[in-house]
């Protein structure tokens, strides 16, 4: 099968599963400005374009807050819901962008909607707690009436056309393969946008792509760069190909002396056809180059909920074998990384392994925090593109402040880090589509959409991505650009990023 991973398994099923991260309030204020340092002229630290009821700030600057802390809104500052915010002629968007009316296109636009119901039903259902109290679908919905009740993007009212996944579906796949023929068959939508986790398909991609769709996709997860130049007309918004991650992983933990010439890394591999491809060929060759010694190990691609329970016990199983062979760092290649770590570290426990973890913003470590040790916190070591998931706490930015703002007026309460996750990949992916039309003069025809992307993408200020720009459009099609290692210390009992962020290879 083609799907191979979902954060509606991962977050249900253990990868959301604790209520809160570490206790002590950490700024994120470091990377960002070590992101700021190491931009030269590339324009990443640019202010982002004035924000909703507010002064615009430097994506350094902003105050912190923990899960369920202060959020810095106020009433004051909030978008009122029926009333219309404008500067220049048209809303003003989440990114601080202005919609105009004034565009080659018009008329209603009809777009496909995939989002995903709350994940609080499939974790209970695994005997855990989701840490995120929003509800994903219910938060995009509010973000749709947001903009329409502003007069909709480009100055189009969005005709949205939705679908929604259950986490507990025994078939992510047939569930996708039921929202394209909705998307495409019945009601012949050319845009879509997938707040899909970390799920992906070739079927749901191969289908939107043989259809002429755009799509818009929001996750920790994405395919390899094979599938990526498969599917023209996908563009995963957050997260890099699994040759990038997998690339920034060793190079960057090589380079924090985490991983030596004299470490044995185990790599546990989900054994899906984007996995196993990146493996052989990103993996084993940057590998030897960096004199690393690899233990690799399958475990079966999961397609569902129900796949849950085998794949916890096909990671567990592999903490014997490491074990006993001496591999001191754990690596895994599936987007169910937080899933995957847990279920590991749950059996290493069992057997007084103490292995260090390798891991990406796809584990969100900061977010899980309490479902480990203190021991295991000090184990787990890095890389990652998304702050909100990769440090602890929240730091209060001028774009993170507008995403509240609308989030607010719309009905929704954001209080733990969970919850921010969600605020900030739906906020951003809504964000971009508004950017792109308006650069693309309403038109959501693929060429020019793709353009006009790649336009919007040289001002845009990201709320979600380490150093805030994405490279988006044309031939780039997995967004985040930079990476930094993260880590735990000590000395705040906390997580955060260890260098100034790099380009992400």
């Amino acid at each position: 099968m083609s799907l191979r991973r979902g954060l509606l398994l991962a977050t249900a099923v253990a990868t959301l599963a604790a209520a809160s991260a570490c206790g002590t309030t950490v700024s994120q204020q470091q990377a960002a400005q070590g992101t700021q340092a190491n931009q030269g002229n590339s324009g990443l630290g640019a202010a982002p374009p004035g924000p909703v009821g507010g002064s615009a700030t430097s994506p350094g600057q902003g105050t912190t807050s923990l899960p369920g802390g202060s959020t810095g809104v106020t009433g004051a500052q909030a978008p009122q819901p029926g009333s219309t915010t404008t500067t220049g002629g048209g809303p003003t968007a989440p990114d601080g962008s202005v919609s105009s009316p004034g565009t080659a296109a018009s008329g209603p636009l009809k777009i496909g909607i995939l989002d995903a119901k709350s994940p609080a039903a499939a974790a209970s259902a695994t005997g855990a707690q989701s840490p995120a109290g929003v509800d994903p679908a219910e938060l995009t919905r509010a973000f749709l009436r947001y903009y329409n009740e502003h007069g909709g993007m480009a100055g189009r009212k969005l005709e949205p056309i939705e679908y929604t996944i259950d986490p507990t579906s025994a078939s992510y796949e047939n569930d996708l393969s039921a929202a394209c023929a909705k998307f495409t068959q019945d009601n012949h939508a050319r845009l879509v946008v997938s707040q899909t986790g970390n799920i992906f398909s070739g079927n749901y991609e191969g289908c939107l792509t043989k259809a002429g769709v755009t799509n818009l996709e929001v996750g920790n997860g994405a395919p390899d760069e094979r599938s990526l130049k498969s599917y023209p007309r996908l563009y995963t918004t957050a997260s890099p190909s699994v040759d990038r991650r997998a690339t920034a992983q060793l190079r960057g933990l090589t380079k924090t002396g985490l991983l030596t010439k004299t470490t044995k890394l185990g790599v546990i591999v989900e054994d899906c056809p984007d996995n196993t491809r990146a493996y052989e060929k990103t993996v084993v060759p940057l590998a030897r180059s960096l004199g690393l010694t690899l233990a690799r190990r399958d475990v079966d691609c999961v397609t569902g909920f129900s796949d849950a329970g085998n794949f916890f016990a096909q990671v567990g199983s592999a903490v014997l074998p490491y074990n006993s062979d001496g591999v001191s760092r754990v690596m895994f290649m599936t987007s169910f990384e937080v899933a995957a770590v847990q279920a590991f570290e749950n059996q290493a426990q069992a057997q007084a392994y103490s292995p260090s973890y390798v891991l990406s913003s796809i584990a969100a470590t900061s977010v899980q925090a309490s479902q480990y040790s203190a021991d295991a916190q000090k184990r787990m070591f890095g890389v990652g593109w998304i702050p909100v998931q990769d440090t602890t706490g929240v730091t209060q930015t001028a774009g993170i402040k507008r995403c509240l703002d609308i989030a607010k007026a719309m009905g929704q309460t954001i209080a733990a880090q969970g919850d921010y996750v969600f605020l900030l990949q739906i906020c951003d992916l809504f964000g971009i589509l508004d950017a792109a039309l308006v650069s693309a003069r309403g038109s959501d025809e693929p060429a020019a959409f793709s353009a006009g992307l790649a336009a919007a993408m040289t001002s845009y200020q990201s709320v979600d991505v380490l150093g805030g720009r994405l490279r988006l459009g044309g031939d780039a099609h997995d967004g985040p650009p930079l990476f930094a290692p993260f880590g735990y210390v000590s000395s705040c009992t906390c997580f955060r990023y260890l260098t100034k962020p790099a380009a992400l290879a």
